[in-house]
């Protein structure tokens, strides 16, 4: 699995874009690769709001995290802004489903 996700892997840029990964792939990027500052995860509608709440935890160095076309709930939302608000310049949920409430989440950080 490791293997495979580093074949994605350049500089501490990630994307997986329509690989359709799951929670098992977000876990072996959180442990393998904390030093990340780009994660493209658009389109992986299996990752679970969980993994991604125990993903954004863990890179303390992300600038660049893109969601489209994935459905967060807004405890995500707000566990994402608070993890990675200090670092995150770019929040990219493009064509997914973000609350009013959620994105009041990502403003006040």
């Amino acid at each position: 699995m490791v293997s495979s996700l580093t074949e994605h892997l350049v500089d501490r840029y990630l994307n997986l874009a329509e690989c359709g990964i799951g929670d098992a792939s977000a876990h072996h990027i959180r442990e393998h690769t904390p030093s990340l500052t780009y994660l493209n995860l658009s389109w992986c509608e299996d990752v679970s709001d969980a993994a991604l709440q125990a993903l954004c935890g863990s890179l303390q160095h992300l600038e660049v995290l893109k969601m489209r076309c994935m459905s967060v709930s807004d405890a995500t939302v707000d566990a994402m802004a608070s993890a990675c608000g200090h670092c995150i310049r770019t929040l990219d949920f493009g064509r997914g489903c973000l609350s009013d409430d959620g994105l009041f989440d990502i403003a006040s950080r």
